[in-house]
């Protein structure tokens, strides 16, 4: 994928390119891991795959927990229109790693557990 982009591999654009401090962030599997996950989602930018990536790699509760941000629209001076403030907080938990089980599947199937915090 990288050569048909003219891109060099990633050990060497790492070794190359990158801030002193992180190039041999390649060399260990965490790195590597993070390396591989950033490219994929730069890959697959607009086509809805981050969402679901994200939950698969475990890592939403951290990413779509940060607040949401923007200008502070109220405001009536450019000043004030171009402050970031927050809109939002979201919370993302453990529990909305699994949707709750339908009550209908739950009686038609006595062996069935709801799931965790549902």
């Amino acid at each position: 994928m990288r050569s048909r982009a003219g891109l060099e591999d990633v050990v060497t654009s790492w070794a190359n390119y990158a801030k002193p401090m992180l190039r041999n962030k390649p060399n260990t599997p965490e790195g590597l891991r993070d390396i591989i996950q950033r490219e994929r989602l730069i890959e697959l930018a607009n086509e809805g795959h981050r969402y679901w990536e994200i939950r698969r790699w475990k890592k939403a509760r951290e990413i779509l927990s940060q607040p949401i941000q923007g200008w502070d629209i109220d405001q009536e001076t450019t000043d004030g229109y171009y402050r970031v403030t927050t809109i939002y907080t979201p919370k993302f938990t453990n529990k909305d790693y699994f949707w709750p089980i339908r009550e209908t599947e739950m009686t038609r199937n006595a062996n069935l557990d709801q799931n965790p915090e549902w």
